[in-house]
């Protein structure tokens, strides 16, 4: 099962058994934290062999806010970068410039967004982020757009595990 579906699967499971976290205050950390767990019960689920981490970025060192990886070989699979709101431009870019060095990883964004019906997935690929809307009501993501974005000045340092 590809990284994205397992992601879905993990989203569709964390809006039927966390929502309630969407009312608690300072919720990021909280969000991020159950949908680590959610992921890691689907990859488990499906034996996909993955270990999942919840990591805490910094300033200093930027990074995921969830990685997905084979310890042992240091193999990356998924990086998240978790938000309640949109990601910065600034954020974006730095999907999409990690998207070109690390083929065999999906660098993924969330908006969990508390106070709307969907959340905001970005999605890095092929010099572009993909914007999909992940609805609360259906549980199911839709393609909304797609944007280039611009990376040959990016030199923000890659957090590295």
């Amino acid at each position: 099962m590809k990284q994205f579906d397992l992601f879905i699967l993990a989203l569709r499971d964390f809006e039927k058994m966390d929502s309630v976290l969407y009312g608690w205050p300072r919720n990021r950390f909280s969000l991020s934290h159950a949908l680590a767990v959610r992921l890691m019960n689907v990859i488990k689920e499906k034996g996909a062999g993955y270990d999942v981490d919840l990591i805490s970025p910094s300033k200093k060192n930027p990074g995921p806010d969830i990685l997905v990886h084979d310890r042992v070989r240091g193999r990356k699979y998924l990086e998240i970068r978790c938000r309640n709101d949109y990601l910065s431009e600034e954020e974006q870019n730095e999907l999409l410039a990690l998207s070109e060095q690390g083929r065999q990883t999906l660098y993924l964004g969330l908006s969990f967004f508390p106070q709307k019906n969907y959340m905001l997935i970005y999605s890095a690929r092929s010099g572009k982020i993909g914007y999909m809307h992940f609805s609360r009501n259906t549980l199911t993501a839709e393609a909304v757009r797609t944007k280039t974005l611009k990376t040959e000045n990016f030199s923000q340092p890659v957090l590295k595990i």
